[in-house]
C-alpha cells in the first residue's frame, strides 16, 4: 500500500551515493565547480545493522500509518449508519407533513453531508498517514548520513594522506588561474605543503600557488580561491548539499 521513495528502500545505496556524491558549492557569483572525491566503504556488519534500524523505522511508521487509517475508517461506519438512521426517520416525518417526496430529498441531504464528511475525516487520515511515512524516510536518510560521516572520520584518521586527491582534483578545475590560495586545516596543512611542488606543476606556474592554514577548514577538506572565485571542497558543505538532495527526493 506505501510506496517507498527512492533513497530510502535501501539504506547501504544511500550511503554509498553519500560517500560518494560529487557536489558543486557556490561561494561567489562568479564561481568554479569542484569535485568531493571521497570513496569509503563501510564493513557488511556496519551496514548490516544500520540497514536493520532503517528497517524498522520504516516498518515501525507503516504500522502507526495503518492505525492511524483504521481508526478513521471504525470513525466513519457508525458515522454514516446514524446519518442513514437520522435522515430516513426525518425524512419519514416529513413524509406526513410535506410528503413522501420533501422527506426523501430531506433524508438524502443528510445522508450527503455526512458522507461528505467521511470523506474528510478520510482524507485527513490519509494525509497523516503518508505524513508518517516521509518522516520515516527522513529520520533514515538521517541515519545514513550519520554513518557516512562516522565513516569518513574514521577514514580521515586512518589516512592523513586522504585530503591530497580532493585538493588536486579540486586545483584542476583552477589551473588556468593565475593565483590560487589553497585553505586547509592544521592537520593537513604538512601533507600538503610537502606535495606543493607537485601542485605546482599541476598548474605550470611556480609561484602562483599559496597554501595555508584555515581553522574553519576541517581535516580531509580544502577550499581554494582565485581572483574569479571560491572553490568550496569542505565536507560539511557536500553534505549539505547531499541531505538537501535526498530531502527533495522524499518531498
Amino acid at each position: 500500500m506505501w510506496h517507498e521513495v527512492k533513497g530510502t528502500s535501501s539504506l547501504s545505496k544511500i550511503i554509498k551515493y553519500v560517500c560518494m556524491q560529487e557536489a558543486p558549492i557556490v561561494i561567489d557569483s562568479k564561481f568554479l565547480l569542484a569535485e568531493d572525491l571521497i570513496d569509503t566503504t563501510a564493513s557488511d556488519e556496519l551496514m548490516n545493522l544500520v540497514n536493520d534500524e532503517a528497517a524498522m523505522i520504516l516498518a515501525q511508521a507503516k504500522v502507526a500509518a495503518e492505525h492511524c487509517l483504521s481508526e478513521a475508517n471504525k470513525q466513519i461506519v457508525p458515522i454514516k449508519q446514524q446519518a442513514y438512521d437520522e435522515g430516513h426517520q426525518q425524512g419519514y416525518q416529513e413524509g406526513f407533513t410535506q410528503g413522501h417526496q420533501a422527506g426523501t430529498v430531506e433524508m438524502e441531504q443528510v445522508i450527503n453531508q455526512t458522507i461528505a464528511r467521511s470523506q474528510q475525516m478520510l482524507a485527513a487520515a490519509e494525509q497523516a498517514a503518508k505524513e508518517m511515512i516521509l518522516g520515516a524516510e527522513a529520520q533514515i536518510i538521517d541515519i545514513a548520513l550519520a554513518v557516512a560521516r562516522k565513516i569518513l572520520a574514521y577514514e580521515i584518521a586512518e589516512n592523513p594522506m586522504v585530503v591530497l586527491p580532493l585538493v588536486k582534483a579540486t586545483l584542476q578545475k583552477v589551473s588556468d588561474q593565475e593565483d590560487v590560495v589553497i585553505r586547509v586545516s592544521i592537520d593537513d596543512f604538512d601533507a600538503v605543503l610537502l606535495a606543493k611542488t607537485d601542485l605546482q606543476m599541476m598548474i605550470g606556474r611556480e609561484h602562483a600557488l599559496k597554501i595555508i592554514v584555515d581553522r574553519t577548514v576541517h581535516s580531509g577538506s580544502c577550499v581554494i580561491d582565485t581572483s574569479y572565485g571560491t572553490v568550496d571542497a569542505r565536507v560539511d558543505a557536500q553534505f549539505e548539499i547531499i541531505k538537501k538532495t535526498l530531502q527533495d527526493v522524499i518531498k
